[in-house]
């Protein structure tokens, strides 16, 4: 999931080799609708002009803390950060070229699943630097610093999926998730996907509850 740079209803959604473009409205019913219909990631510009697997396979899109029109994008062992621009057609370029997981600190620091594959990645409710990353059957908190050298903490060390939005009551949810969507107008629920199924959970600042 990778929420547009313009429009906080929009998002790319990545399924294999394929994305599309949605909407979805606030409120109650949440109604969506498709933007752009089905394309290849061949078709996405830094994709196609990075490592040769982001035009195969997109696991997880985390948006810089400080600039709303750059974002990290992981695909394997790998992540690239690319720039997208407002507007209709979203020109994009490549800020920084394929790296390994094991580069990045907070990673290296963990797990080492966290240097081999990113599942998905939530921003917490409450700080925009903030993130829980999911690798697998395990997460963790990490604290990414604004600036060119984006420095990374730890803040929370590996824990249990189970232990993460109340997915300990879903055992398939509690082995491994594909993505988590922050819903565009309540920052503290999401829709959490694991293959073919998803819920949705919310966190009141104290307890999770899936709704």
């Amino acid at each position: 999931m990778m929420q547009t740079p313009d429009n906080v209803n929009e998002y790319w959604v990545f399924s294999g080799s394929h994305f599309i473009r949605i909407n979805v409205a606030g409120g109650k019913n949440q109604t969506d609708t498709v933007e752009q219909g089905l394309r290849p990631l061949s078709d996405w510009g830094a994709f196609s002009r990075s490592s040769p697997q982001f035009t195969t396979q997109i696991d997880a899109v985390m948006r810089t803390p400080d600039n709303v029109n750059e974002y990290w994008v992981f695909s394997g062992s790998h992540f690239i950060r690319i720039n997208v621009a407002g507007g209709e057609n979203h020109i994009d370029t490549v800020v920084q070229a394929p790296m390994p997981l094991r580069d990045w600190g907070a990673f290296s620091r963990s797990s080492p699943q966290f240097t081999s594959r990113i599942d998905a990645v939530a921003r917490t409710p409450g700080n925009v630097n903030e993130y829980w990353v999911f690798s697998g059957s395990q997460f963790i908190r990490i604290n990414v610093a604004g600036g060119e050298n984006h420095i990374d903490t730890v803040v929370q060390a590996p824990m249990p999926l189970r232990d993460w939005g109340g997915l300990g009551a879903y055992p398939k949810f509690a082995e491994r998730i594909d993505a988590v969507m922050q819903m565009p107008d309540d920052m503290n629920t999401y829709w959490v996907f694991s293959g073919q199924e998803y819920i949705r959970t919310s966190w009141s600042g104290s307890a999770w509850s899936v709704i």
